[in-house]
């Protein structure tokens, strides 16, 4: 391996993941408001599993719009790119959801 390959695959390594953070802001609000009344009682592995069934349209859609308006990332990364944008969305919302819970256990120790 040239270090000019070495340097293009690290540019397009940095590429896609910006990209899938971006969608994964963009997107993770459109993501919670399908999921944010049936994820409370799911358990994190069940979750995980309901927000990336959930996340699954959206987020390839908007993949599919990134990769063809970018220079540097080609089709072949497309299931790369979905598959570090859904997993961002889940980490978000795992994240809220494990606030909200502490919140709300913290709320009833406080009340008790």
């Amino acid at each position: 391996m040239s270090w000019l390959d070495y340097f293009l695959r690290r540019r397009i390594n940095t590429e896609l993941v910006e990209a899938a953070q971006a969608i994964a802001v963009r997107h993770r609000i459109a993501v919670w408001e399908r999921v944010e009344d049936t994820v409370p009682q799911m358990s994190p592995s069940e979750a995980r599993g309901y927000i990336r069934a959930r996340a699954a349209t959206i987020v390839h859609s908007e993949a599919d719009k990134v990769i063809a308006g970018h220079d540097l990332l080609t089709d072949a990364q497309l299931p790369l790119l979905v598959a570090a944008a859904t997993d961002a969305v889940i980490a978000d919302i795992i994240l809220v959801e494990r606030n909200r819970r502490r919140t709300a256990s913290a709320a009833v120790a406080r009340a008790a």
